[in-house]
């Protein structure tokens, strides 16, 4: 392949690269380069388009200049109302409530609330979640291990586990959730 061919592939592809970065949960302390990354590649992308379409090659099926335009609008399109979400959806979103790591144990765990807008309070709307998640070990992005529709109490570290009480709780179905430190076991009680 020709280092053309490489670069038109980029331009395909890259946008998908840069919505999937967008849409994985990362680690709170990640999360403004994950906006970057994602606006980083989608400008590459649209630089490299830009540079394709200076001496266009022809694809078997119609011209590589029409084929580009018409991409860089819609992935512009795209990467404008996906920036837009990405904004407006920080107000709607979980909200990071409390970062639970203590010395000595490799977990790390986050604790995520989503109350009611306008938060008058917390629990006035009748739907409310709250998420914990947790880090994976070797790369800068969380999984979802725990997540119900309550709100989270004050943590307390009882020997090597932390015991989370759920308030407004509405599944009725746990009190409160235990976390084992050793191994990053959850268990609801």
């Amino acid at each position: 392949m020709t280092r053309r061919n490489l670069l038109l592939l980029f331009v395909v592809f890259a946008p998908f690269l840069a919505i999937a970065i967008i849409n994985t949960p990362f680690i709170p302390s990640w999360q403004s380069a994950q906006g970057s990354f994602f606006c980083v590649i989608w400008l590459l992308t649209l630089l490299s388009g830009i540079v394709l379409l200076k001496k266009p090659q022809p694809l078997p099926i119609f011209k590589t200049k029409i084929f580009l335009t018409l991409y860089l609008v819609l992935s512009s399109g795209i990467f404008i109302l996906i920036l837009y979400i990405w904004g407006f959806s920080g107000i709607f979103d979980f909200n990071l409530k409390q970062v639970i790591q203590y010395p000595g144990y490799s977990k790390t765990f986050y604790l995520y609330e989503q109350t009611c807008f306008p938060p008058d309070t917390a629990t006035e709307c009748g739907d409310y979640l709250g998420k914990l998640n947790t880090k994976i070990s070797f790369m800068p992005i969380m999984t979802t291990k725990f997540q119900c529709r309550c709100l989270f109490g004050e943590p307390k570290h009882i020997d090597n586990t932390v015991v989370i009480p759920l308030e407004a709780n509405l599944d009725k179905t746990a009190s409160y959730i235990v976390i084992n430190l050793n191994n990053g076991e959850i268990s609801p009680k």
